[in-house]
């Protein structure tokens, strides 16, 4: 039926039931309160049925009036399912969330998240879903350690099979019931991530990052005749987006970390076999640090360090320092968008302030080679302001240094792994800025998990190699050389040792007790745990005989 003939029977509904029907408990999303998009109908605020005209339009105008206020109610109750309700105060907004990691690390961060307090949660490939308010958001965002972004779920939804690929995308942006125009501030940028895997009708990661990015910004531009920009080269944008498409289902996700969380904001060069911050704290995860290190008088030793970060992350866990606050306060996007709540995000960053121990009864012992890599060392812990007195380093052959203070409590080293980052991928690792943010590169849907969350992308930045040499050239005289330590002073305690060549494991001549497999940087790596044996006494030589006579 015509709308204006509609509109009539609305008004006439609205008039017999104002004065009898009770009001419903409507849930209205936070982004639809302050303005009606195009087609919504705003009826009797008793009723406050905001119907899209699609469900109106569905309607039959010669029903009896009481099968027609039904029709009604149900079609606004069917509407306002899935949203959240308006009443609650935004911090208590009940949000999903989906955290990324290294293919691998799943349980270190379910681990981490159920330190947090979250409590409803589940592992995915390469990162966890959960559920939580915005105030447990923050927390997440603050806290996590092996988490590389805390993405915030705002739609998802099936593509249409009857449409092609670039229409189904746009329409379903459009239809989806975010209001951009109320997302993005006025003046504002933002970006597009595309993450494609396995759609029937959409084969290019260029052209799911087209079609979103046109449809929010017509969508933009109806509503406030302002065409959006993207940020400037190497500038965050101010509403990051990720849109993921997986088997024909399009979610759409907004960063809250805006850089990814492996910056800690402490370093500002990066040594060139440097281990990603995220995955470093994972595998002290794995390892147990996290409990070892409130036991009195507990000692890490990284015979291998480099630039220690396992030694910096490992401190940061001792100390129980949340990450998040190192970093500054504008490289959150989060704190200009329009729902942000500045009292949760005051009480989030307050909670972890007053959890930080700044006194620490442990030693951190650290030894490589190389001497630029123990500057380097050096200049971040000084950076991050950590003791002194808890991290000792020393440069040195690893087979030659001797620990002050007998076998240490845990042992966790990332050796030489003989091959470059790039021989290993098949790509050039390391080239900042070689991409416009939010522009997608050439190509189709990538099969690996790692890539498809841009854990690999945000890796490659940091990690130009994971050996000083870039060759084999050495490789087994090192092993050998850690094998040695291991075994001559490291007697009773478990060893964590990390490498993407399978081969290296060999030269040190132990069996491992377990293995993990994970994936960093686009390489798939190993970790092995050995139990290393103390040294076996030789029996005392019994004296010669004397003879008699």
């Amino acid at each position: 039926p015509p709308l204006a003939y509609f509109r009539t029977f609305a008004q006439f509904i609205n008039m017999q039931s104002c004065s009898r029907q009770p009001a419903l408990n409507t849930q209205v999303s936070p982004f639809r309160q302050s303005t009606l998009a195009p087609g919504l109908l705003r009826l009797n605020p008793h009723l406050d049925c905001s119907i899209p005209f699609k469900h109106a339009q569905r309607m039959d105008c010669s029903m009896p009036l009481k099968h027609a206020r039904k029709a009604l109610q149900g079609a606004a109750a069917s509407h306002n399912t899935a949203t959240v309700s308006a009443s609650r105060a935004p911090a208590q907004q009940e949000c999903c969330y989906f955290i990324t990691c290294h293919p691998g690390l799943e349980e270190a961060v379910e681990m981490e998240l159920t330190k947090i307090g979250i409590k409803r949660m589940r592992r995915g490939r390469a990162g966890v879903k959960f559920k939580g308010s915005l105030l447990d958001g923050y927390r997440v965002v603050l806290w996590t350690r092996v988490g590389i972004r805390v993405l915030m779920l705002l739609a998802e939804e099936m593509l249409d099979p009857g449409l092609s690929g670039g229409d189904g995308l746009y329409d379903l942006v459009r239809s989806c019931g975010v209001d951009w125009a109320e997302l993005i501030p006025p003046g504002s940028t933002f970006s597009i991530e595309p993450r494609l895997w396995s759609c029937t009708n959409i084969t290019s990661t260029r052209l799911l990052w087209q079609r979103v990015k046109d449809a929010v910004r017509d969508d933009v531009s109806d509503a406030r005749n302002e065409r959006l920009q993207p940020p400037l080269p190497g500038s965050l944008a101010d509403v990051p987006l990720y849109v993921a498409a997986f088997e024909d289902c399009i979610s759409i996700y907004r960063d809250l970390s805006g850089l990814s969380l492996h910056r800690r904001g402490y370093r500002e060069k990066m040594h060139k076999s440097a281990l990603n911050e995220s995955a470093a704290a994972g595998i002290l995860t794995i390892a147990g640090w996290g409990s070892l290190c409130s036991q009195e008088g507990v000692t890490l030793v990284d015979p291998m360090c480099g630039s220690a970060t396992f030694l910096l992350e490992a401190a940061h866990i001792a100390h129980n320092r949340a990450p998040g606050l190192s970093r500054p306060q504008d490289s959150w996007p989060l704190r200009s968008w329009p729902d942000f709540d500045a009292s949760a995000w005051r009480l989030a960053r307050e909670e972890a302030q007053d959890l930080a121990t700044p006194k620490w009864n442990g030693a951190l012992l650290g030894n490589d080679a190389h001497a630029g890599a123990i500057a380097l060392a050096k200049q971040d812990a000084q950076a991050a302001g950590l003791p002194g007195s808890c991290l000792h380093l020393h440069h040195g052959s690893c087979e030659s240094w001797q620990l002050p203070c007998g076998p240490p409590s845990l042992v966790v080293t990332n050796p030489p792994w003989g091959l470059r980052l790039g021989e290993m991928t098949g790509t050039a690792a390391g080239r900042p800025g070689s991409r416009r943010p939010g522009r997608p590169a050439e190509g189709h849907g990538r099969r690996d998990a790692e890539s498809f969350w841009g854990a690999r992308e945000d890796n490659d930045r940091d990690i130009q190699a994971m050996s000083a040499s870039g060759r084999s050239d050495g490789l087994e005289d090192s092993w050998r050389a850690l094998g040695t330590f291991l075994k001559s002073q490291c007697g009773g305690t478990d060893a964590y040792i990390l490498s993407g060549n399978k081969q290296a494991f060999n030269h040190l001549w132990m069996k491992p007790s377990q293995k993990w497999k994970a994936s960093i940087g686009g390489v798939d790596v190993q970790l092995h745990c050995y139990h290393v044996l103390p040294p076996k006494q030789k029996p005392a030589r019994e004296a010669p005989l004397t003879k008699f006579g």
